[in-house]
């Protein structure tokens, strides 16, 4: 089940985020999977056949980052496909 208070935290996520793609006349889906992010990304990806990932540098702390790894640099060293890792 998921908690609450990230329920809040992606509905104004995605309220912000489709506002920009609106105003930009970019076209967007939002998709919501459970798991691992990087293993999600890349399967999506591969399943989808996107050619261009383009996924942002910052998230985890470095010490989380140290010990588990960070998103962006499992999908850069893993995927199948190009990856442009942005800040």
């Amino acid at each position: 089940t998921e908690r609450p208070d990230w329920e809040e935290k992606r509905k104004r996520i995605f309220y912000v985020v489709e506002k920009s793609a609106a105003e930009a006349e970019v076209p967007l889906e939002n998709l919501v999977v459970y798991g691992d992010p990087a293993e999600e990304i890349m399967a999506f990806a591969e399943q989808e056949e996107i050619s261009v990932i383009v996924i942002g540098s910052s998230g985890a702390g470095r010490v989380r980052r140290t010990l588990l790894g960070s998103v962006s640099t499992k999908v850069a060293l893993h995927a199948k496909c190009s990856v442009y890792v942005v800040r």
